[in-house]
């Protein structure tokens, strides 16, 4: 009927949708823009693949053609080994820290060389086989004995390998700036994991705060108007491609986390949850703590020290105030770099 009919359209139409490309009309091939001025042309090249990577040969371009389906039938052909290695190196770089090929976005003649040639060469290889999987890969990487290797230096290493150029040991890795975000929200207990917000209109650049708790994924972000988390933690430029980011360790860091509004709201969630435990005895509290923050229990020294601070100034546990202390206690403990770094 009408009714049925019109009721699907309405549905159809508050589907997502998302940005995609269509083909103009008119096809044309673009001028070299010397020195990258557009006001300074130079000659016309005609639309083609690159000649280095593949065969070329084998995805001409028409007149009545743009050559966006030829560049992407050129990037996955088999012959073309090139984005193999790119990818491949990427996702090692992601996972492992560093990359096989340490300059990720110059795999040419003017970066550097792998430090594992064959290695790169085997995972470039695997991942074409795996069908272009990345999952696949993050697989492989993952299950293999360089990832698995602790991260502490030995003396050894330390004459052999001081760089770690072919992976006797770990990278220590901090948390990224989304990741320590949702951290900080999951052991406080104030992640929502359902909700999404709308995004907002293009005219909140300047001045936007988002207040959620959603996951960091649907955070929006505008380049002038970055949370400060995200400023503090090295987020990247979101006006351009990134593939590795930098990682800096600067005072502001540790001042964010100890004087930061949000992390102190994280810090009184997770207070909360210790005081619940009202059955439990402090060094069970002091367990459950450690164990949602760090994924182990306190040493000796640390439950000592802990035992001090709570025992100072003639504190009891049944005062009003142990939820302050608490709130404290787990504060300093989200402010160690042992919370934000990971081997």
């Amino acid at each position: 009927t009408d009714h049925e009919l019109s009721q699907i359209t309405i549905q159809l139409s508050q589907r997502p949708k998302g940005l995609g490309f269509e083909e103009r009309p008119d096809k044309i091939d673009v001028a070299v823009n010397i020195r990258g001025n557009v006001h300074s042309l130079g000659e016309v090249v005609p639309r083609g693949m690159p000649r280095v990577g593949g065969s070329a040969g084998n995805f001409v371009v028409t007149d009545n053609e743009s050559g966006r389906k030829q560049l992407a039938l050129w990037l996955t052909d088999q012959e073309n080994t090139l984005t193999a290695r790119v990818m491949t190196n990427r996702i090692w770089c992601w996972i492992m820290g560093e990359g096989l090929v340490r300059s990720p976005d110059n795999l040419g003649t003017t970066g550097q060389l792998p430090t594992n040639q064959l290695l790169l060469d085997h995972l470039a290889r695997e991942f074409r086989e795996q069908g272009w999987s990345v999952k696949a890969m993050v697989k492989t990487i993952l299950m293999s004995q360089a990832y698995r290797q602790s991260s502490d230096l030995t003396e050894h290493q330390l004459d052999r390998d001081p760089e770690n150029l072919l992976w006797g040991r770990s990278l220590k890795k901090r948390l990224t700036a989304e990741a320590l975000r949702d951290t900080l929200l999951a052991v406080s207990g104030h992640l929502d994991r359902q909700s999404r917000p709308q995004t907002p209109s293009i005219k909140s650049d300047y001045g936007y705060r988002y207040q959620g708790n959603c996951k960091s994924l649907y955070v929006p972000v505008f380049r002038n108007s970055l949370p400060d988390l995200y400023e503090v933690f090295d987020f990247p430029e979101t006006s351009m491609p990134t593939s590795q980011r930098t990682v800096s360790t600067i005072p502001s860091q540790g001042l964010y986390l100890l004087n930061s509004e949000f992390v102190s709201d994280q810090a009184r969630g997770l207070a909360g949850g210790v005081i619940e435990l009202e059955h439990e005895t402090f060094e069970q509290r002091l367990q459950w703590a450690f164990q949602v923050l760090y994924s182990r229990s306190p040493r000796q020294n640390e439950t000592e020290l802990a035992r001090d601070f709570f025992n100072s100034e003639g504190h009891d546990h049944g005062q009003p105030d142990e939820l302050k202390r608490w709130e404290l206690y787990v504060h300093a403990l989200m402010a160690a770099p042992e919370f934000r770094y990971y081997d």
